[in-house]
């Protein structure tokens, strides 16, 4: 992975995903930072530190910036407020490990770090699996789907071979959600995505303080998500969500259930029948 970038607003003082990565992977870190906090980012973080023009204010332009300027490169995209690194792995594949769990969790060493990162690589280098990255901490453990999935979800974090994808992806024609915009663009053109469920990150709540929780509100998602069910109507179902806990407990809004790897198989189907058309 040639580089780790972190966009981040809000957070100068708490940048937990950096500061799980061992050194040798911090190395490899790029900040990208609004205009107005490069200042006091670089400062922090002198050389690491790339500042958006001036205009660009909001998560979905950052991420299509961001596209651009490391497009050519393999490098992977994560986000700011990771509080682990996790190797989650069935107990029956560690015998000499005694516990009363189905699941025995760890934080990642350095040497799984290293492991994770030549994963990637060699999945683009001998799969052609040009995207993908680590499973979440919300994702459900099911030994049916360890160590590895794919053609899921892919949120929070996610690796690119971007000189082996579209150049035109698109991330800034939804004000939120662009990571699932851009994966459900890359499915439907017959680009499959992988994740690890062997290693995972462990993640903020949604719409903590800082990030875009300053205007990613239920309104916003709730649009959204319409949006998207719109421009893939095979694949995105809306549904009413009422979450119990977090800062966006008690508010009702639109969620969508998305059905990757259906899209996915839409994109082999379609091939199969240009072939024969």
């Amino acid at each position: 992975m040639e580089h780790l970038v972190i966009p981040t607003l809000g957070r100068l003082d708490r940048q937990r995903t950096y500061n799980n990565l061992p050194k040798k992977w911090q190395d490899k870190v790029q900040f990208v930072v609004q205009d107005h906090e490069y200042d006091a980012m670089n400062e922090r973080y002198p050389g690491k530190v790339l500042r958006l023009p001036k205009e660009i204010n909001k998560l979905s332009p950052t991420r299509q910036w961001i596209w651009d300027e490391f497009y050519g490169t393999r490098h992977m995209v994560l986000d700011d407020d990771f509080d682990h690194f996790k190797n989650k792995t069935p107990a029956e594949f560690l015998p000499d490990v005694k516990v009363d769990t189905k699941w025995v969790s760890s934080n990642m060493t350095d040497e799984e770090f290293d492991d994770a990162f030549d994963m990637f690589n060699k999945w683009c280098d001998e799969e052609g699996i040009y995207h993908g990255g680590f499973s979440t901490s919300w994702t459900v453990p099911d030994a049916r789907w360890w160590p590895i999935m794919d053609n899921v979800r892919i949120a929070t974090n996610c690796y690119f071979d971007s000189k082996n994808l579209p150049r035109n992806l698109i991330w800034d024609r939804l004000e939120t959600s662009q990571d699932f915009d851009a994966n459900l663009q890359l499915l439907t053109q017959g680009y499959a995505n992988r994740v690890s469920t062997k290693y995972r990150v462990t993640v903020g709540g949604t719409n903590i303080k800082g990030g875009c929780s300053t205007y990613r509100t239920a309104e916003t998602m709730s649009r959204v998500h319409k949006q998207l069910a719109e421009l893939y109507p095979d694949f995105v179902h809306l549904k009413t969500k009422v979450p119990k806990s977090g800062p966006m407990a008690g508010q009702e809004f639109v969620a969508c259930h998305i059905m990757w790897r259906k899209a996915y198989e839409s994109s082999q189907t379609n091939t199969l029948e240009d072939f024969f058309s």
